[in-house]
């Protein structure tokens, strides 16, 4: 398999160009989170964008630095952050997904007469 000629100008460029909005959704989710852990009911999901806000700032430090021309920490420093930044992004969805299918048919549970039937099963158990 032939090896493609990687453009380390263009990596640059483009951590250069990534770098300043990762840091500003970076600090918007650390401002988001502050405002969320105000109130007793988005302690949790305000910690989470706080984090996520975290992990967004470590990036952009990190793709400053690849914009410096040390390619060899963009691994570590730029895109492991944006990994995890990620995959919390996925598990948000996925939850977000499963909710909304489980409260549709709780949903239509309650509209139907099944729902008292399952009720009564509960019950002689």
């Amino acid at each position: 398999m032939a090896q493609k000629k990687v453009d380390s100008e263009g990596i640059i460029r483009e951590a250069r160009h990534i770098g300043g909005w990762l840091k500003l959704l970076g600090i918007a989710k650390i401002v988001q989170g502050a405002l969320l852990i105000i109130t007793i009911v988005g302690a949790l999901p305000g910690a989470l964008s706080v984090w996520e806000g975290l992990l967004l700032n470590r990036a952009s430090n990190g793709s400053m630095k690849v914009s410096t021309g040390k390619l060899g920490i963009m691994d570590k420093e730029m895109l492991k952050p944006l990994r995890v930044y990620l995959i919390i992004q996925v598990v948000i969805a996925v939850l977000l997904v499963g909710g909304f299918i489980l409260g549709i048919s709780m949903f239509a549970l309650f509209g139907t007469s099944s729902f008292s039937h399952i009720l009564e099963v509960f019950k002689n158990f």
